[in-house]
């Protein structure tokens, strides 16, 4: 044989060779210091520990029951919970991760990633530095769970972020099968944001009234949530019952205190959904005690929308700055400031009048730009309402917009520091146009008062400042 069918014999031979003969080992496994009979491995760039580590920092009991992974531990409340957590399944073994779980359950560890070595340690990460407390609160509901912090950019910088992702009713996260979706929180809480999930009631009543008289399933609740935001170390969770029996509102109070009382224990925080006042709507207004709420919660998130509901019989605005001014002076008799965040509206809606009788479509800033082009809209500034509006015609059908944009919203902002309000919400994530809340949470409170607002970047602005200038030059002439 030649020396080029050697050559050619040889690299044939290696072809036939089993992969893993002589490439990388994609699983690296990790020298641990500190402890014995753990096994930590380097799998696609996370650090994962065989289940028994997290044992180490003596809070939490591990099982594995199923295939599923169970950590035991007491939670605030004073009972025993079992809160599943997820596995990775490497060479046939369950692995959980280990960055993301240590600190919960009590680890402290530094990472040598030079020699792949890991040092641990057996004490609370509570020692540690605490992380300086911003003043503006920013809630950004995210009920689909779609958030991405490329749309914030660098607007964490002053603000405290809150993303808050629907979780679901009280009964669904009282389920002990209920696990929390750990790639969508490593992704918020990678980028030092907060996360409270939002748990809601149904906007049922009966259902809502029978859980307010039962001590039993209050407790769990609470137990239940607890137990779950410290093993995912969650900043705590916002609460949105609406639609309940007047006569409950003192029994929603008591809850909100106990689960408030939980929660601070842990450092968490927890937040109210409330609407703001009308002494016209027992269910969805007088069944809060706002006063008594706000010294329970940490914030009562005001819902600055639906001054015109979607089913009125009469257009009008979601959100008129004249509407929001007077609903805050009038919360601000009962609740102090700082303990409101004002929620805004990330839409509006568009009203058509069909056979004599209004009806309501909604429209989200995300497709504002195309509507007014597709519809060739002339809109007008309200200084009052502080919104540019629209009236028209298309085939004899008469339509009415309250239009919601950068300008807007900046205006309904200025009410944070003029009442010196703790912060801001937006329903919801997912109705944002392009560079919506990179612009919004970077601008000045007192940059509205002189109107010298820099968007330059929203097109919406920009499109609707020249119809306006175009139509002052029209009336001038």
């Amino acid at each position: 044989m030649n020396l080029s069918l050697k050559v050619l014999a040889a690299g044939m031979l290696l072809l036939m060779l089993p992969v893993h003969s002589w490439a990388d080992d994609p699983n690296t496994k990790i020298k641990v210091s500190g402890a014995k009979n753990v096994t930590v491995l380097l799998n696609e760039g996370v650090l994962y520990a065989s289940p028994n580590t997290f044992e180490l920092g003596k809070k939490w009991d591990v099982s594995e029951e199923k295939n599923k992974i169970y950590v035991k531990l007491k939670s605030g409340a004073g009972r025993q919970e079992s809160v599943q957590i997820p596995s990775k399944i490497i060479s046939g073994k369950p692995y959980v991760d280990f960055g993301y779980f240590a600190g919960q359950s009590g680890i402290t560890y530094k990472y040598d990633e030079k020699h792949k070595k890991i040092t641990l340690k057996k004490e609370s990460r509570d020692s540690g530095k605490k992380e300086e407390k911003k003043s503006r609160q920013v809630i950004i509901w995210d009920p689909e769970h779609e958030f991405s912090t490329s749309s914030i950019k660098d607007a964490g910088k002053d603000n405290a972020i809150i993303i808050s992702p629907t979780w679901g009713s009280y009964k669904d996260v009282s389920q002990n099968d209920f696990v929390p979706d750990l790639v969508y929180l490593k992704g918020i809480k990678d980028n030092g944001f907060n996360v409270l999930p939002l748990i809601h009631n149904d906007f049922d009543i009966p259902g809502t009234s029978a859980f307010m008289h039962d001590s039993k399933m209050q407790e769990k609740l609470i137990s239940r949530i607890d137990a779950i935001s410290e093993v995912y170390d969650l900043g705590g969770y916002n609460i949105d019952f609406e639609n309940m029996k007047q006569e409950d509102k003192n029994l929603y109070t008591d809850l909100i205190k106990k689960l408030s009382g939980a929660m601070h224990e842990q450092g968490k925080m927890v937040t109210v959904d409330v609407t703001v006042y009308n002494e016209w709507s027992p269910t969805w207004s007088l069944c809060y005690d706002r006063e008594n709420l706000a010294k329970a919660a940490d914030y009562l998130v005001i819902m600055g929308y639906d001054e015109t509901p979607g089913n009125s019989t009469v257009p009008g605005s979601v959100a008129s700055y004249s509407w929001l001014d007077d609903s805050i002076k009038v919360l601000k008799k009962s609740v102090p400031g700082e303990k409101m965040i004002l929620g805004l509206p990330l839409y509006t809606r568009v009203w058509v009048n069909e056979s004599g009788r209004w009806k309501s479509r909604v429209l989200t800033l995300k497709y504002t730009d195309q509507f007014i082009s597709r519809h060739k809209l002339r809109p007008v500034w309200n200084d009052e309402e502080k919104q540019y509006t629209s009236s028209w015609k298309e085939k004899g059908t008469a339509y009415k917009t309250w239009l919601e944009d950068a300008k807007s919203l900046e205006d309904k902002m200025s009410l944070v520091g003029k009442y010196g309000l703790g912060g801001t919400a937006f329903w919801r994530y997912g109705f944002e146009a392009e560079n919506t809340f990179s612009e919004l949470l970077n601008v000045k409170e007192n940059q509205e008062k002189n109107g010298k607002i820099d968007i330059d970047n929203f097109s919406l602005h920009d499109y609707l400042a020249e119809k306006k200038q175009k139509l002052q030059e029209m009336q001038e002439q």
